[in-house]
């Protein structure tokens, strides 16, 4: 990517490129135009950044890209943004994501795939991490005298983010599983994210299929250094993976795959003109000579692990496991709750849950609805609403139609009643979309997909039609509230809306899960306080049971991942605790179980985070003259933070 020889990143004039990100990143897309075209010839964003250098700017860009610079800039915002670009310029699977360059027409990026995982990887991040502590640790009003609040709250922000990533565990991590493993992510950035508009996109399209087979093979030697400290996943959830990838080579083995598909209708829409049969033949013959290697070579790494691997499920089992784990938790809910804590908090939860299910019900058989029977206990109830016909979707392409119908429809309604809970909105749209097949195995039955920068591309809502019967209809105003309005798709795209936050934070949507999870669950708690669930008379309903179910499912997590990682418990111990205590399917709990397995502490996120969120409102109810917009005004506009500066922020002077 890096090149010191020609002077290039991404195979552009580094000096250039550099430039150009910052001012994108300070709003003149037309500056960074002109700079890339040439037109422009103002370099001194590098002193700002890099600090003075009497030798090539190009070489300055390069010593920094590879993490080589220590020059603390004279102003935080400059501070900022090359923090900024440290994490994302490096990386072109993220700019592609985000769409950062691309605000300025600047794709060269798109050609390359990022060299995660790779000692060059690891050895940048260290220095990144070193350099930010370093200047970090320092009395921020010392190195910058007008520091402002809202500079200050993002120093604390990072600080915290660097402190805790402890990198002494990143050999811990699982380097492939069902939930987020490279070989899903890989096509969706080559489908769903693609950007396929002219020959020359088409030219960078083919090298990143070229890549793939690299990347793959980057993968496979990952797995066999972490083997030695035991993130080996455990062998229910590496036979999803070994499926998964054994769909995705019967795929390309065709001639119309998925790549080649993506290539010529992205292609068309773009230009209106068909994809010429030479770029066709060399997407088909990169596959062949490159990919389908890489990707076989990955199959064989995985099936070896699974020979390998053992039925036991939690983290506990590696070297240095229970330390590993209480890291993750602190990661993840961003607080210092102890594993013992947790479980205690999910079994608490979920009594009290379940009480309010046996009330709904008797509740509705007084009104004369026999459906579900009140005398029954709470988890039978549960589970003769998910065994019954007319809460489902059909199987097959219809019933996938009519969920997202189902959900789009859901999508507007909900717009409209929390209008007046929030006085800001976001501008990006929010469109309701099926989940990629290439990554329905295993994975969530939703899950929120940003805008990108400049909001060419809506948050996506996306539904995994998959396997249709983990959907119940009465639970899916639950899940519309927590994924899109005025969940996820308000929370994250306000943030990057947010001007007066720092580009960094902006970006990092999917940090700090205990807020932006806990905000989810929050969010579908607020749908029931405003009556969301009820039916057309008032009364509680099937929907206001489907949201039971779903607070159900985050309390029983809080158990079930404290269990299996800290209390050692099998997986079939977790599974049966869910089933008891959910009334849910054995098939989706034990998709709930293995995605438990693979992140350890990533499901203690949402209870938390909600609890924590209701504890903070609580508190500021007391004040005379609330308002709940405006609190929900303030909590979105801090981005997103960690849960114990979420608190200090929220519940400084100002009023709410």
């Amino acid at each position: 990517m890096a090149c010191y020889l020609t002077n290039t990143v991404y195979d552009c004039d580094a000096k250039t490129i550099f430039q150009a990100s910052v001012h994108i990143l300070r709003q003149d897309t037309q500056a960074a135009r002109d700079v890339f075209s040439g037109k422009l010839q103002d370099f001194s964003s590098i002193s700002e950044l890099l600090g003075p250098t009497n030798h090539d700017l190009n070489q300055t860009v390069l010593g920094w890209f590879e993490g080589n610079n220590d020059f603390v800039p004279e102003n935080p915002d400059h501070f900022f943004d090359r923090v900024f670009l440290q994490l994302n310029f490096t990386d072109p699977e993220i700019m592609s994501t985000c769409g950062f360059l691309e605000q300025a027409g600047i794709k060269c990026h798109n050609g390359f795939l990022s060299d995660y995982p790779s000692d060059i990887y690891e050895n940048r991040l260290k220095r990144f991490n070193d350099y930010t502590m370093k200047v970090l640790n320092e009395n921020t009003s010392n190195i910058w005298p007008d520091i402002t609040p809202c500079q200050r709250t993002s120093c604390k922000v990072l600080l915290w983010t660097v402190k805790h990533s402890n990198r002494s565990f990143r050999s811990h991590i699982f380097p492939i599983d069902q939930f987020y493993g490279y070989h899903s992510r890989y096509m969706f950035l080559m489908t769903d994210l693609a950007v396929v508009e002219d020959n020359a996109d088409i030219q960078r399209y083919i090298s990143r299929v070229i890549g793939g087979g690299h990347k793959f093979n980057r993968v496979v030697a990952d797995m066999k250094r972490k083997e030695a400290v035991g993130a080996v996943a455990p062998r229910c959830c590496l036979e999803k993976v070994a499926s998964t990838i054994k769909q995705t080579l019967f795929d390309l083995h065709s001639e119309d795959n998925k790549l080649v598909r993506t290539a010529t209708e992205k292609y068309k829409a773009a230009s209106g003109d068909i994809l010429p049969d030479n770029y066709i033949k060399a997407i088909r013959h990169a596959i062949e000579l490159y990919l389908i290697p890489g990707l076989t070579n990955c199959l064989s790494a995985v099936r070896r692990y699974i020979q390998i691997s053992s039925d036991e499920v939690g983290v506990c089992k590696m070297q240095d496991g229970e330390d590993y784990y209480d890291h993750c938790l602190r990661w993840e809910t961003t607080t210092t709750f102890t594993p013992e804590q947790i479980f205690n908090l999910g079994k608490n939860a979920t009594e009290n849950t379940l009480d309010k299910v046996v009330q709904v019900v008797k509740m509705m058989n007084e009104n004369g609805d026999m459906t579900l029977n009140s005398s029954d206990p709470p988890t039978v109830i549960l589970r003769d609403m998910f065994e019954n016909k007319k809460f489902r979707f059909q199987n097959g392409p219809e019933g996938k139609k009519d969920i997202i119908k189902y959900c789009q429809n859901l999508l507007k309604e909900i717009s409209t009643k929390v209008d007046h809970l929030f006085r800001e909105k976001p501008l990006a749209a929010c469109e309701v979309s099926e989940l990629p097949e290439a990554m329905s195995l295993g994975g969530a039955a939703a899950f929120y997909q940003e805008s990108t920068l400049d909001l060419t591309r809506p948050g996506i809502f996306y539904i995994n039609t998959g396997n249709m019967a983990t959907h119940l209809k009465p639970q899916m105003k639950s899940l519309t509230a927590h994924e899109s309005v005025p969940g996820h798709h308000f929370q994250i795209s306000r943030m990057m809306e947010n001007r007066k936050l720092p580009a960094f934070r902006r970006r990092y949507s999917s940090r700090y899960a205990g807020f932006v999870e806990g905000w989810g669950l929050y969010c579908e708690y607020l749908a029931n306080e405003i009556g969301f669930y009820k039916d057309k008379s008032g009364s509680d309903s099937y929907d206001t049971l489907g949201y039971y179910t779903f607070e159900l499912l985050r309390s029983t997590r809080l158990v079930a991942d404290t269990g299996i990682h800290r209390f050692k418990w099998s997986r079939e111990k977790a599974i049966q605790y869910m089933i008891e205590n959910t009334g849910m399917d054995r098939e989706r709990i034990e998709s709930e179980i293995d995605r438990y397995c693979v992140l350890p502490g990533q499901a203690c996120s949402y209870k938390i985070g909600q609890m924590k969120i209701l504890e903070i409102r609580a508190k500021l109810e007391k004040q005379e003259g609330f308002d709940l917009a405006k609190f929900h005004d303030k909590l979105l506009g801090l981005g997103s933070v960690p849960l114990e500066i979420l608190e200090e922020e929220m519940l400084s002077e100002e009023k709410v």
